[in-house]
């Protein structure tokens, strides 16, 4: 998307900023026509100026503006068009706009998220890198969240590969976090994908996290807990998988562990849940959902936000 989806987006995240970034805020956005109106043509009645000062409107404006100048190289993707992923789509509360650096044709293609504990044992980074390079070559995009550990085991994995991987960030383009996966960070923007729902103007908060989780979820086929704790992240992006319809898999020496509920609590809870030891047994589960790739998916151009 070009221009418009950009100006649309600045007015949009101009009220976020003064609301709050909260679901009542976002959802209060959409459907309060004073608030809907303004996104979509600028317009400001007297409805929208009661509940936001005229002079904190202009003055957010122009500062999310400056934000989304200094951004270079990007796509926005806005909730409703062409080019948003149709799996995204789908799922309760979809962000309204994603912001994207590098080949957003993989947001069409099937993907399958591997994400764990930020603190794993040299065996399960080995195991989330090698699975990572499995999927790969089986032309599987491979997603992860870019955090340390599991999350960066994966997408070297993909990389030495020479597979496709995408990160869904927990914070705007501009940022990188953690620090010390910037290198990475650049390299996934030229090889693969940046996936972002923040704008540039927003600030960092840990509650971006959980967000990012739903959307990465939002956009596989399938979600990989590869190792993790009872109270790790990654198992809230395992939840919003089961919640969206989508495949949990998890490692047998996971359900294995004695000193672990989850496993058996998600394996349980769902028939989308199941266990794995071997890439054959991922390969069989996945099977069926991968034939809706079998069909050339429709071309769809993206217009650069930024040269």
């Amino acid at each position: 998307m070009g221009n418009a989806s950009q100006e649309r987006a600045i007015r949009y995240f101009t009220l976020l900023s003064i609301l709050g970034n909260t679901r009542q805020s976002r959802e209060m956005i959409e459907l309060r026509e004073e608030c809907h109106n303004f996104v979509l043509t600028g317009t400001t009645s007297d409805v929208l100026t009661k509940t936001v000062r005229s002079d904190a409107l202009r003055s957010t404006q122009a500062k999310v503006a400056s934000a989304f100048r200094q951004l270079k190289h990007y796509y926005i993707v806005e909730h409703g068009s062409a080019a948003y992923p149709d799996r995204l789509a789908q799922i309760h509360n979809p962000p309204r706009f994603l912001f994207l650096q590098g080949d957003v044709s993989l947001l069409a293609q099937p993907i399958v998220s591997i994400v764990g504990t930020r603190d794993p044992s040299d065996l399960g980074r080995w195991r989330a890198g090698k699975l990572a390079a499995l999927l790969s070559r089986r032309g599987i995009v491979v997603a992860s969240g870019l955090a340390k550990g599991i999350d960066a085991a994966a997408h070297h994995g993909t990389l030495v590969a020479q597979g496709r991987t995408l990160a869904v960030l927990g914070t705007p383009l501009n940022h990188v976090y953690p620090r010390e996966h910037a290198e990475l960070q650049d390299q996934i923007a030229v090889e693969g994908l940046l996936v972002s729902q923040f704008s540039p103007s927003m600030a960092v908060q840990r509650y971006n996290f959980p967000q990012r989780n739903a959307t990465m979820s939002g956009i596989s086929i399938a979600t990989v807990v590869i190792e993790a704790g009872e109270t790790s992240g990654a198992l809230i992006q395992a939840d919003y998988a089961i919640k969206q319809g989508r495949i949990v898999f998890i490692p047998q020496s996971a359900v294995d562990n004695g000193n672990l509920q989850w496993p058996k609590k998600f394996l349980a809870r769902s028939r989308n849940a199941f266990k794995f030891s071997t890439i054959e047994e991922v390969d069989k589960v996945l099977a069926t959902t991968l034939q809706n790739f079998g069909r050339p998916a429709p071309s769809v151009s993206v217009t650069q936000a930024s040269e």
